[in-house]
């Protein structure tokens, strides 16, 4: 699996390349987009979502989704909530040439909102505080979850009651590594997460189980006790007990098929602060192209 970023903007002008690390190509037109996209690719857009005024986007949102928003009772969260899926109607829209607000999901057993006439084509929304992540695939279910990383939440409690031990003892025991720093298993070598907190780790380890759960379209209960930590070389990551370390990307099942099927995940980079994870079905590799949307 591989990770590169393309500038990209589908309202305004093209925004600046992604954070360092991320290989730009030369030319963006020449990964033009197909739809369906190729099997081995996952298309990533990283939405910031405290966008001023957002009144605009409310015409683009079906009524589900207007009577969601109204039903919020803090602002700050009704606006967001209307920056995301605007942005995804805007985004999909375009590359579909489709007006976004025509646009339609129908929704599953558990909630996964599924794009209704473009056969092939699967997609995932997932946001947390002000960044939001859309993740497209072809012909291949996706899941893709981002998460505040919350220094004051309990991360060694909960996961010692619901996560694996092995996940247990790497939120427990996460180790200091490049001067108060560890490069936490990202496909690029990762961003720069503090491992002495026990919460950076945690919500790595989260949001890689969620977006197998969004990817199968199954509960978060069903995901708490996949095994998602990884086994492999080392990779500048967090060790825990008998050499295991926070590695990505892996094939991740359930041995106790409490969530059918395969998952192969591998981390989105993301702003500091943050943890991401993108899941598609299947064994077979891909690779995941960032883009950064401007509303």
């Amino acid at each position: 699996m591989s990770l590169r970023s393309v500038p990209m903007s589908t309202a305004g002008p093209r925004h600046p390349p992604g954070p360092p690390g991320l290989s730009i190509p030369a030319d963006p037109a020449a990964h033009a987009w197909r739809v369906p996209p190729d099997p081995g690719v996952v298309h990533v857009w990283r939405i910031p979502l405290d966008v001023s005024p957002v009144e605009r986007l409310l015409p683009l949102l079906d009524g589900r989704e207007r009577r969601r928003a109204d039903g919020f009772v803090l602002e700050q969260a009704r606006r967001r909530y209307v920056a995301a899926h605007g942005a995804v109607r805007l985004i999909l829209g375009e590359l579909l040439s489709t007006p976004p607000r025509g646009l339609r999901w129908s929704i599953g057993a558990y909630g996964k909102p599924e794009l209704v006439g473009h056969p092939g084509l699967e997609t995932n929304l997932s946001h947390s505080g002000e960044l939001a992540l859309l993740a497209v695939a072809g012909g291949r279910a996706v899941g893709v979850d981002v998460e505040v990383i919350r220094p004051a939440f309990d991360a060694t409690a909960f996961a010692a009651r619901f996560f694996p031990p092995d996940e247990s003892a790497l939120v427990r025991e996460a180790l200091v590594r490049e001067g108060g720093y560890a490069r936490v298993g990202a496909p690029t070598g990762g961003v720069a997460v503090a491992a002495s907190d026990p919460a950076s780790v945690f919500a790595r380890l989260w949001t890689r189980k969620e977006a197998c759960v969004k990817a199968a379209g199954g509960r978060l209960s069903q995901g708490l006790r996949l095994p998602v930590a990884g086994s492999g070389p080392a990779c500048d990551g967090a060790e825990g007990p008998a050499g295991r370390e926070l590695t990505t990307p892996w094939l991740v099942s359930d041995p106790r098929e409490g969530l059918p099927g395969h998952w192969l995940v591998g981390d989105v980079e993301v702003p500091r602060g943050f943890a991401a994870s993108v899941a598609v079905a299947g064994a077979r590799s891909y690779e995941i192209v960032a883009h950064d949307h401007r509303l």
